[in-house]
């Protein structure tokens, strides 16, 4: 039986559990939890996200932010340059690749299928209003126009938004999200952040996971911005 003072300490470790969960195409949710892996109040909630049909994994606390994610696409694409493309956004304008040359890139893709994704909204709002226009943000979709307009009108995204991208999707390979993309000046992918990431927090007296996605993204700009990559 543990006493208070290690309870506490429990407590404070399960409550700052940087969980990482990446929605793959058939809807299944990998979480990885950060902490002590002996940590019997974290091997117990492991055990009980798996009976709600989570895959879960627990890391040690010194790897937290050094998450692989899709692996593959990672490797495929970084260091690489996204290939031609020409997109319509949602108020009917045009643009290509070609928009983009000298200017350093935020691309979101995301789903109207994906709840992640769209919890991390505030947050690339934030992320917007920080880097203004410094830095060209894009969030792009697969679904119809009718289908991200009716998320866009309940949850507020101030990317430039993009949908009816399902062949673009196709030809990089995404085929879960949400999928971060940080484009260089030169035009190569200097980053790629694959999933969501959340922190428990302790609210009304219960563990809930809240989004906590703005300190990577803010992190990969602040250093493309300042080092004038």
């Amino acid at each position: 039986m543990f006493n208070q003072n290690n309870q506490t300490m429990k407590n404070l470790a399960l409550y700052s559990t940087l969980l990482l969960i990446t929605l793959s195409s058939f809807a299944q949710l990998e979480v990885t939890l950060y902490g002590d892996v002996n940590d019997s109040t974290l091997i117990k909630r492991k055990q009980s996200m798996e009976e709600k049909g989570w895959t879960v994994q627990i890391r040690p606390e010194d790897s937290r932010g050094d998450d692989s994610g899709d692996q593959e696409f990672i490797n495929r694409w970084t260091n690489k340059k996204l290939p031609a493309f020409e997109l319509t956004d949602m108020n009917g304008k045009n643009l290509s690749n070609d928009d983009l040359k000298g200017k350093m890139v935020h691309i979101n893709f995301w789903s109207v299928t994906c709840k992640p994704c769209i919890e991390e909204f505030p947050e690339l709002n934030e992320l917007k209003n920080k880097y203004g226009d410094e830095v060209i943000f894009l969030a792009i979709a697969p679904e119809s126009d009718k289908k991200v307009n009716k998320v866009l009108k309940k949850h507020a995204l101030e990317y430039r938004s993009f949908a009816n991208a399902e062949l673009f999707f196709e030809e990089l390979g995404i085929d879960g999200y949400p999928k971060n993309l940080f484009i260089k000046e030169d035009g190569t992918i200097e980053k790629i952040i694959d999933g969501t990431h959340y922190k428990i927090e302790q609210v009304d007296d219960k563990a809930t996971m809240v989004p906590d996605n703005f300190q990577y993204y803010d992190k990969v700009l602040d250093k493309m911005t300042n080092a004038g990559i």
